[in-house]
């Protein structure tokens, strides 16, 4: 059973955690083989987008245009802060 051990920073707050060697040589199996498959998953996504552009299901994006759409929804969420 692995028994983390947490180190917290003046408020109380947990700012980090301490693992032994065994519990890490544990856990790192698990956490390759889950950022292995969110990669295939990702992968699989893009070579998806990939065929329905190809096959004119989807419009393409030029690297311009995306950066634009981020620049507005970045302005609209300062604006929903203010």
């Amino acid at each position: 059973m692995i028994q983390p051990q947490y180190i917290i920073d003046q408020d109380g707050n947990p700012t980090a955690v301490v693992l032994s060697i065994k519990d890490w040589e544990t856990l790192q199996p698990e956490i390759a083989k889950k950022q292995r498959e969110d990669l295939e998953e990702q992968l699989r996504e893009a070579f998806k987008e990939v065929d329905d552009a190809r096959a004119g299901k989807i419009e393409l994006q030029t690297l311009e245009s995306y950066i634009d759409e981020l620049k507005s929804k970045a302005n609209q969420k300062i604006q929903e802060r203010v």
